[in-house]
């Protein structure tokens, strides 16, 4: 059902002819943002406006230098003792709930589109009360909190597994399985070949956190390779920031080519030029990896809900990845894999094609017809008001 904000007081004449804004609402971290901005860019060429709110934290360069403009909107965790904090976290939900009311009634917000994170449930909440249809979708196996709430009562769910269905049952009739959106940067390189050049190239992707287990444990593992192996290895490793120069020390003492960053502006390229990717199961990883068709060695973070070990576990069944969570996560079992995988060729390539198999190319396409179709909707709703105004 979606209820509307009273007419009164607006004339006829300042009634939007059509209503093309989305409001994207997005949480801090690259799992939340990069599918919003996939959908964005699928919006953007049918016509549509889209403005981001929430919090883009480090990611906020890329919305605005993508063309987004972008409201930040104050946020604060919920899932906390301290009592002062909670009541922070109460004072920051009705700001960021007056500030994205105001927004969506000065833009006409047709829809509003949610990924996720407790910096986006102020978003959605001014979105019912103002009568604007609403959307979320949620890109893990296991949902969010924040998702788990909003969607008792938005007016769609868009999900990338079908075993979310079970966490979400009470509202089966508004869900559809879409796929995880995907950025186009990744796409452009989804069909590049491998150079063949003799050189096993693996890739370490630790997150928008750098995950200091990676940092720790790969550099250590290379050392127990054999010497045939390690003379033709090349590493690629995003890390955190202050872990960069240890990593390097490490990875040189060993001599083995190897690049170290903080952040790669092209880490899709360095992906599908490689032959094993370990990495933290977030969604968005997982989905990038298997468009990508790389095998995978996973280390979910652990978390109190345990939503990046069900995804991972979702791509070990598959046969596109091996999970290795962190109690098991030592150089010496994580040696044992590498060289499994460096000499089993037939394994590998088996791994990459399941990997394809789970790939969700199109979702951001099947989200943004769902949000046409609510925007339609609302479009219809809003002219049987301004007529029934009329007739009064």
């Amino acid at each position: 059902m979606v209820f509307c904000w009273p007419l009164q007081g607006r004339k006829e004449e300042e009634l939007p002819k059509s209503k093309k804004t989305v409001i994207i609402a997005a949480g801090a971290s690259g799992g939340h943002l990069f599918p919003a901005m996939a959908v964005a860019d699928q919006l953007k060429e049918k016509g549509y406006e889209c403005l981001f709110v929430g919090r883009a934290g480090q990611f906020s360069g890329i919305v605005k230098d993508a063309g987004y403009p972008l409201h930040d909107l104050p946020a604060s965790p919920w899932n906390v003792k301290n009592p002062i904090k909670k009541i922070k976290a109460v004072f920051n939900l009705l700001r960021a709930f007056v500030a994205a009311f105001r927004l969506i009634h000065q833009h006409n917000a047709s829809v509003v589109f949610g990924t996720g994170g407790y910096a986006t449930v102020a978003s959605m909440l001014a979105a019912k009360l103002a009568g604007v249809p609403t959307i979320v979708h949620e890109q893990n196996v296991l949902p969010g909190r924040a998702n788990r709430f909003l969607s008792k009562w938005v007016d769609r769910v868009c999900l990338t597994y079908e075993s979310s269905r079970h966490y979400l049952k009470f509202r089966d009739g508004v869900m559809t399985v879409t796929g995880n959106p995907i950025r186009k940067k990744v796409l452009s390189v989804k069909d590049e070949v491998r150079k063949d050049d003799g050189h096993f190239r693996i890739v370490i992707v630790g997150g928008s956190q750098g995950a200091k287990i990676l940092s720790d444990v790969v550099p250590n593992t290379i050392k127990l390779l054999p010497y045939e192996i390690k003379k033709n290895i090349e590493i690629v490793q995003q890390c955190r920031a202050e872990d960069v120069n240890r990593v390097e020390a490490l990875y040189h003492a060993e001599d083995v080519q190897f690049t170290v960053q903080s952040f790669f502006e092209d880490l899709e390229s360095h992906i599908k030029q490689c032959h094993l990717v370990i990495a933290r199961s977030g969604a968005s990883t997982i989905n990038e990896v298997s468009i990508l068709g790389r095998a995978a060695i996973y280390v979910p973070l652990r978390l109190a809900d345990g939503h990046q070990l069900q995804n991972a576990k979702v791509m070990e069944n598959a046969g596109a990845a091996i999970v290795m969570e962190q109690n098991n996560f030592t150089p010496e079992k994580l040696a044992s894999k590498i060289v499994e995988l460096y000499e089993d060729g037939v394994y590998l390539t088996k791994m990459e094609k399941a990997a394809q198999q789970m790939a969700q190319i199109d979702a951001a396409e099947k989200i943004s017809i769902e949000i046409e179709k609510l925007s339609e909707e609302d479009l219809l709703h809003l002219a049987k008001q301004v007529e029934s105004e009329r007739e009064k």
